[in-house]
Parts: structure tokens; C-alpha cells; sequence
């Protein structure tokens, strides 16, 4: 059986009895107003103990800080190199003016001024890692069965992040984890495509994508037992009240989306079970 358990921020770890995947599990987001990841789940991860006995791959949506931490990371695949997530490798040297690799299709000014303005935010988080993003792609790890989409970051100040939503499976479920992506009709049908049983048993989906002008019409073309809100800080870190923002959601949505709730802190996540409301 797949389940999930979500500790916070964006943070999910999707396992069987066979096999176990961490994704954007290792961050560190006080600066940018969520939370930093706790030490004592990353001792486990590094040791690969408890709920993290079968990890056998890493994850990332993007190279943000809340979802990613360039030291953390890099320990932990010098110690496990064979958890490395696909497309996941260090750049010789960070680009002479402190600028980042970013994706074909947007005019030469402009990725200069994405790149820069990336540097200045986050320059500090990637520490020489980049991420591929260009291609979809599928990975098997024992009965977990993941697939990458290339999806853009939502935002237009972040057009330059390589970014890929996922879509995890085993038996017949499918779950659709969003990350940071700019949520649309066209996301939605290339999603439901890859649904094992032809709807998604659970969608990860943060209060920013529903506010966005497509979240609504995002969710109702892409079929779901449940509707998790995540990408939550802790409640000591939430200075820009995510949760609260969140939790409005779920009222104001309620009627046109029965099934959507936030997802807990610190807990599995269980098909038809909400965790919070």
C-alpha cells in the first residue's frame, strides 16, 4: 500500500513496504517565511531509520530553499549516492556575475534579469547544484513508479527556475504533487494522462497555486478522491499566515470542492481520511 506522510513546508515521503521517496524533504525556509527543516528527521533520513528504513530515492520540484538545502543534501548523497534524484548534479562553478542556469524560450535581457534577480534571493541556497527539468521523464524505484513533468514555476519573477511537478504511482494510485508550478488546463490534461486508474487519489496543491487565476479550473478538470493544501510552514514560522490564508480556502472552496482539506503536520496521509479541515 502507498502512503504518505507530510512533515511541513513542502516536505512528503511517499512509500510501500518495498521502497520509500523523499521529495523536496531536505530545506531550510526560515528566511523566506516558512520553516527550517528539524535535525532530528534528517539524522533519521541520513541513517535511514524508522518510517525511513526503505529510502531509496530524493527528489526535488525545484532548487528553492524551502524545498531544497544544498549542504544537507549534498552529505546525504555523499554518504547514499545512490539516492540521487535524476537530473540532479553540481555545476562546475556558479556563472562569473553570480548568475543560474535557466530554461530556452525566454529572450537573452530577460533571463539575465530573471537570473540575477534569482541570485540575489536564493544565490546562497543553490551552492553550485542545478537541476534538469527539460524533459519528462519516468523513474521505477522497486513498485513506487515516479513521473517527471517539466512545469514553470509559478510566479513571473521565477521564470528562470527549472521546475517539475511529479506524479507518483503504485498499483492503482496516482497522487499529483504540484510543488511550486503554475497550475493551468494544460498541466492538468498532460497530469491526467499519467493517473494508473484514471483520477488521482490524492493532489498536494499550495494556497498560492488556488489563488491563482487557474487553480479552480486546474482542480476541476483533474479528477481526485482528496484534495491536500500543503506548503504550510509551522505555526511559530507562518509569519505571513499561510495557514490562515489556507484554511479560508477550504471554506470559501468547500462547496465546489468537497474533498479539499489541509494536509496535517507531521502525519500520514491517508486516502479518504482528512486531516484538517
Amino acid at each position: 500500500m502507498l502512503r504518505f506522510y507530510h512533515s511541513f513546508n513542502a516536505a512528503l515521503y511517499a512509500a510501500t513496504e518495498k521502497a520509500g521517496i523523499l521529495i523536496d524533504g531536505i530545506f531550510n525556509g526560515k528566511k523566506v517565511g516558512v520553516s527550517d527543516m528539524d535535525l532530528d528527521v534528517y539524522d533519521m533520513i541520513l541513517e535511514k531509520k524508522g518510517i525511513f528504513a526503505n529510502l531509496s530515492g530524493v527528489l526535488f520540484t525545484h532548487l528553492h530553499p524551502d524545498h531544497f538545502d544544498a549542504d544537507l543534501t549534498e552529505r546525504l548523497l555523499s554518504e547514499h549516492p545512490d539516492l540521487r534524484a535524476p537530473g540532479l548534479s553540481h555545476l562546475p562553478a556558479l556563472l562569473e556575475d553570480g548568475q543560474l542556469p535557466g530554461p530556452s524560450g525566454i529572450s537573452g535581457d530577460q533571463q539575465q534579469k530573471n537570473r540575477a534577480a534569482l541570485y540575489d534571493l536564493y544565490g546562497t541556497s543553490y551552492a553550485g547544484w542545478t537541476l534538469d527539468t527539460k524533459k519528462e521523464r519516468q523513474i521505477q524505484f522497486q513498485d513506487l513508479s515516479v513521473m517527471l513533468l517539466p512545469a514553470r514555476h509559478d510566479g513571473d519573477a521565477f521564470t528562470a527556475v527549472p521546475h517539475q511537478s511529479m506524479i507518483v504511482s503504485s498499483g492503482i494510485q496516482s497522487w499529483f504533487i504540484a510543488g511550486d508550478a503554475q497550475v493551468s488546463a494544460s498541466l492538468a490534461y498532460e497530469a491526467s494522462f499519467y493517473a494508473n486508474s484514471g483520477s488521482f487519489t490524492g493532489i498536494f496543491i499550495n494556497p498560492l497555486q488556488l489563488a491563482s487565476p487557474g487553480g479552480r479550473e486546474f482542480l476541476s478538470l483533474l479528477p481526485a478522491e482528496q484534495i491536500y493544501i500543503y506548503h504550510l510552514p509551522l505555526p511559530e514560522d507562518d509569519i505571513f499566515s499561510y495557514e490562515r490564508t489556507a484554511h479560508s480556502f477550504c471554506v470559501k472552496m468547500s462547496a465546489e470542492f468537497p474533498n479539499i482539506c489541509l494536509a496535517g503536520h507531521m502525519s500520514y496521509i491517508r486516502p479518504g481520511s482528512p486531516n484538517k479541515k
